[in-house]
């Protein structure tokens, strides 16, 4: 709390003894609800929050009991079963979930790699067959985007969602459906909206998420908290990675045993301890340059600030350019220079350019401000330097850009402030190939970061105490 108001007091010409006395105020206040202690730590939250969220849970156990139940479900669902052969056990069970009723409320817990978007693509052929409208939607523009190509389901942002319920311009009814991809990262106060839009319309809403995951920036732990509370579908055969003792280590980092997880790494040789970051870095650069694909997209480097990425992307163009398998003619846009064949990363919607902040792509020709880019989807567009500043070096990116991303191999730079297990975990689960981890400091060290969970509890979860203790063990 005292860090909390401390933060809020900088540049404000507040002194230590005004924070204290205001922290003071703060805790006599009858807002502010005590949760009690958690893994070492007081909580605490307030009235309306805790309200908000009991009323959230309140919602939804609602829906699942009100829903109601096609006739005909069980047939239309194994004709899209026969179609489709490649669904696991797992995902003929969810499709059976979210397509059986209408009204209700549905949950998909799904671990990285699971073949969620498989699962919803077959979903929206149900749904279309019913008749139904299916609306779907994701925290950012790239994973609504993502989320339209891989499944075929019309998807915009949250935010852009929730401007359209609150100017009634979505027609939601008992014969809609919403899909919120990506639930956990999606703030309490803006699923508590989407969930009493559907609630009062009668619409159908189904949330697919991985709680153990990035966290919502805001308040959050509502949607792990709705899988507590309500009967939720499971994913967790693996997919993606083709080696079976990688798919395994994806587990073990989701669950924090990082020591068993990184063995496997070690006893291949994937594992590079380094006395300090700069020589982390060296390395992870040698061994890219080297290793690295031809093919743009089959190779990403990972790292966990914005810091480190800029540095690596700004090395590891300065590597190519010594080799000279980058062109002589550069551009200048914000703080980087671009030559052809530069890996690009766009930063900012834009509808004009037609990219969603988080789109890759390479650099295929510069002509004066002019630059040519064709993106990782095989669409080229053509911007003005001096109208679109928002394009960095693409070569690293930061693990919160990279989640929901599926690439073949990963070089990833691991130790310090931002090593956690939600962190390990996605960096983990990204390759469909080989991954590479480089070791900032003594892995002895890193191991125990990697294994310490930043996972946002809801405040009621919280308030339930010892209950929650349980749970978790389970």
């Amino acid at each position: 709390m005292v860090q909390a108001v401390a933060e809020s007091c900088q540049g404000r010409c507040l002194n230590a003894e005004t924070v204290l006395q205001l922290t003071q105020r703060m805790m006599a206040s009858p807002e502010l609800v005590r949760l009690g202690e958690y893994r070492g730590e007081l909580h605490f939250t307030t009235r309306e929050i805790l309200a908000l969220e009991r009323q959230v849970v309140a919602r939804a156990e609602a829906m699942q009991r009100r829903r109601m139940f096609f006739a005909d479900a069980d047939q239309t669902i194994a004709q899209a079963v026969v179609r489709h052969p490649q669904l696991g056990h797992e995902q003929r069970e969810a499709l059976q979930q979210v397509c059986a009723s209408a009204g209700g409320m549905a949950l998909v817990q799904g671990m990285a790699g699971t073949g969620k978007s498989t699962l919803f693509a077959v979903a929206r052929e149900v749904w279309e067959e019913q008749g139904r409208t299916v609306y779907g939607a994701a925290l950012s523009g790239k994973a609504a985007k993502g989320l339209s190509e891989a499944t075929g389901i019309a998807s915009t942002t949250v935010h852009r969602l929730l401007s359209a319920l609150h100017s009634d311009t979505l027609p939601l009814d008992r014969n809609a459906i919403v899909v919120l991809d990506e639930a956990s990262m999606i703030c309490t106060r803006q699923l508590a909206q989407v969930v009493e839009a559907c609630s009062r319309t009668g619409a159908s809403l189904v949330l697919c998420g991985d709680s153990r995951q990035l966290q919502a920036i805001g308040l959050g732990g509502l949607f792990a908290e709705l899988s507590r509370h309500l009967d939720a579908s499971q994913l967790t055969e693996i997919h993606r990675q083709r080696e079976p003792w990688a798919r395994q280590a994806v587990k073990d980092f989701a669950f924090g045993h990082a020591e068993q997880a990184m063995l496997p790494y070690q006893q291949r040789g994937l594992v590079s301890e380094n006395k300090n970051r700069p020589s982390a870095m060296e390395r992870l650069l040698a061994d890219w340059t080297r290793d690295r694909s031809s093919e743009p997209g089959s190779t990403v480097i990972l790292a966990g600030t914005s810091g480190d990425v800029a540095a690596l992307n700004r090395q590891a163009q300065a590597e190519l350019l010594a080799q000279g398998r980058l062109g002589s003619v550069s551009v200048s846009i914000g703080p980087d220079k671009f030559h052809v064949l530069d890996r690009v990363l766009f930063v900012r919607n834009s509808s004009t350019l037609g990219v969603c902040n988080g789109d890759l792509g390479t650099v295929r020709s510069i002509d004066g401000p002019k630059v040519c880019v064709t993106l990782d989807t095989g669409r080229t567009i053509a911007l003005n330097a001096e109208g679109y500043e928002h394009l960095r070096l693409g070569y690293a990116l930061t693990t919160h850009k990279a989640q929901g991303m599926t690439t073949e191999n990963t070089f990833i730079l691991t130790g310090g402030s931002m090593t956690n297990r939600e962190m390990s975990y996605v960096q983990a689960s990204r390759a469909r190939g080989t991954t590479r981890w480089y070791v900032a400091d003594d892995l002895s060290f890193v191991l125990p970061q990697m294994q310490r969970s930043h996972e946002k509890h809801a405040a009621m979860s919280l308030a339930e105490g010892p209950e929650l203790e349980l749970t978790l063990v389970r």
